[in-house]
Order: structure tokens, then sequence, then C-alpha cells
């Protein structure tokens, strides 16, 4: 019976797509999700907010550090982004993102950083100053790096985590090549300390963060459990080849 019940949506999925091939362009997903279901949260731990974003090269949505964590409640009138939980959470700077984003590799950075949440827990970014040969400026590693410029989790691991503090240091982290630029300054344990405690605070122990059967379960699932995912970018003719070298 679950098996005839996937058959016939993988069908009707196939039959939207082929009626509405438009709304299935590169980039017209990550644009659609980004207005109302964000994927990524990228705390600023020094600024003290969230950027809210499913495509890096739209203006984001923007949160408090307190907000972040609060159970939403549905209905009422609220709208589907202020229900909405994103999947991935990215502690860092806002330093580290107006670099990443100078240099063109904020939405390919932040989809390797999915991926590699897929697997592991927390990962960590790592961004050294020396070249590389890469056709894309990253590598993955299992050694423990010295000085993150940024950790991803799943937001509901972060609510997991809160109350006794985030890791600085994991083992796993992506590395990102520098080159002949002056990196950003890594992320401070300090910093991570004091946005923690912010939004361990609104915390609550009898309603879950991410309800079942929710919008944002729905996402977190196909995100981050499936990787059926997207660039985050509302324009990305290399879309494929993107998400390919991602899961490399």
């Amino acid at each position: 019976m679950l098996a005839q019940a996937q058959r016939q949506s993988d069908a009707l999925e196939a039959e939207l797509r082929r009626r509405h091939q438009a709304a299935y362009r590169p980039g017209a997903l990550a644009q659609r999700e980004h207005a109302e279901a964000p994927r990524f949260g990228l705390v600023r731990c020094d600024v003290g907010d969230i950027l809210l974003t499913a495509a890096c090269d739209l203006e984001p949505h923007r949160m408090s550090l307190e907000e972040f964590l609060r159970p939403r409640r549905t209905g009422n009138g609220m709208s589907p982004l202020e229900a909405h939980v994103p999947a991935i959470a990215v502690l860092t700077t806002a330093a580290t993102i107006d670099w990443l984003d100078a240099k063109g590799l904020l939405a390919r950075v932040l989809l390797q950083l999915q991926v590699e949440v897929h697997s592991h827990p927390v990962v960590e970014l790592r961004i050294e100053r020396k070249p590389s040969a890469l056709r894309w400026p990253w590598t993955r590693r299992d050694e423990t790096p010295a000085a993150p410029a940024a950790l991803a989790l799943r937001t509901r691991t972060l609510a997991k985590l809160a109350p006794v503090g985030v890791p600085l240091r994991t083992g796993k982290f992506v590395e990102v090549h520098a080159e002949h630029r002056r990196p950003p300054k890594p992320l401070s344990e300090a910093l991570l300390r004091s946005a923690v405690s912010r939004m361990r605070a609104s915390l609550r122990s009898d309603l879950p963060l991410i309800p079942k059967g929710s919008q944002a379960q729905y996402f977190e699932h196909r995100h981050v459990d499936l990787l059926d995912t997207t660039l985050p970018a509302s324009v990305a003719e290399d879309e494929v080849d993107a998400i390919q070298e991602a899961l490399l």
C-alpha cells in the first residue's frame, strides 16, 4: 500500500513538473522557499541577529536571537514565514558572511555545509589562506581544525545542545581556501557562548521546536535527510553542477 502511494505521488509530481516547467526552473524553487520557508538561519553572533534565507542573492529576512528557538504557534492569521523554523543553523559572524558573499561563494558553501550536516551533527567551516588548484575552493577533511569561522548544524540539534553548550571544535569540517585574500577572523568561543545563551532563553520543554507534520519538518526532511535540494540562489543556471560538486 505504501509503495503504491509512493508511485502515485511520484507520478503526480512528474506530471506537475511537465505542466509547470517554469515553476521548476533553476532557482525558482529556492525563490519561493525564500519567501515562506527559508532553509538557513545565519546566526550573526557578533551582531546579535539572524538572517533567514533560501536564496543568498535575495534580501534576507531578519530575526532576533531570542526568537529563533522559540516554538512557533500556527493559526490566528500567522503567515507561513512566521510559523517556519529553518532546517539548518549556521553560527558565524557578519564578517564571514560578507566575505563569502563578496567572493561569490556563500550559496555554494552553504550547500556544502548542508550536505555535511546530513551525516554529521555539527560541521565547522574553516577558512585557510592558501592557494587552491581545485575548481571550487573547498575541501573536506576529518581532522580537528584550530579556528572555525562558522558552525553548521540542524536547528533542532542546536535546540538540544543549547542548554549544555555548542562545541567550537567537532572534528569534521569544510575548508575554504582564501587564496590571496585576507580571511575574516574566526568565530570566538566568547561570541559563540553569548549567542547560544541568548537563543536558549526561549526554549520550551513542553513544546517541540519543529512539530510533527509541520512545514518545517517537511523541508528539513527533504533538504537534509533526503538531500532532495537546490542551490540557495534565485539565479542558479549551474545548479545541477553545484549540487553534484557538493555531493562528491
